[in-house]
């Protein structure tokens, strides 16, 4: 269900959509999960009209999804940020809020954002029914990298944005009490409570599954039970948003 964070045994007795996944190592042997259909709705570079794609691909997959998200925020196309300034997404997701009949729509935002410019997405997504919001996309902050690749075009993932991301995420959860979800630089049950108590309801990782594979998902699911046992909750939801007012997220 988006916006509820859950832990794997609440997930084996309360969703029906429970899937059983053929084991990724012989450690494990069965992963529960949600299994999720999205469609994350894009524009083609050379688009006339940028709103349209979005509004025309969403009508085609809206009735197959469990919900969209708008990415306006991948560093990967060109000017795909631009559509994060306050008129241009009005005008954007007003089209895509026209069309998605009952699909649920998120909007992707990125990690690189000012305090003033979430506050206006905060209050437009509010505005616009968005039921949730993906903080962050990549970044194109190269900071801190000593690899010499580090000046390679295109968006940065993995841990080197994992203190960013989380940084925006806390702020988006000091403006909104939209659902949030928490993205960049997820590798550990560690980094995931830490992303859950910034404001985070969901995390989603990425590029950890391509150096660990399957086998992450129940160990982290594991661990978020016992961190969040640990510090007295009896849910791992319980834990949402307790620490977005912490000094190392201002």
């Amino acid at each position: 269900m988006p916006g509820k964070s859950i832990s794997i045994g609440e997930a084996e007795r309360e969703s029906p959509r429970l899937e059983m996944i053929p084991p990724a190592s012989p450690e494990y042997s069965v992963i529960m999960s949600y299994v999720e259909l999205i469609a994350e709705l894009p524009w083609n570079k050379t688009s006339e009209d940028r709103a349209k794609d979005y509004a025309t691909v969403l009508n085609m997959a809206r009735d197959k999804v469990d919900f969209a998200t708008v990415n306006v925020s991948s560093p990967n196309t060109e000017k795909l940020r631009d559509l994060q300034g306050l008129d241009a997404l009005r005008a954007l997701l007003e089209n895509v809020m026209d069309i998605r009949g009952d699909t649920p729509v998120f909007l992707k935002i990125a990690p690189d954002l000012q305090d003033t410019e979430i506050a206006g997405i905060v209050q437009l997504a509010e505005e616009m029914d968005i039921a949730a919001i993906i903080a962050t996309n990549t970044t194109l902050d190269r900071a801190g990298l000593r690899s010499k690749h580090k000046d390679e075009k295109g968006g940065l993932s993995g841990q080197p944005l994992f203190e960013k991301s989380t940084r925006v995420l806390a702020r988006f959860a000091r403006e909104t009490s939209l659902p949030l979800i928490g993205v960049g630089g997820v590798g550990s049950a560690e980094q995931a409570y830490t992303k859950i108590k910034a404001g985070a309801s969901l995390v989603q990782f990425y590029t950890a599954l391509a150096y660990e594979g399957l086998s992450l998902v129940p160990r982290m699911a594991r661990g978020l039970e016992t961190l969040a046992k640990a510090d007295g909750f009896a849910t791992v939801s319980a834990a949402v948003g307790i620490d977005k007012n912490d000094p190392r997220w201002s």
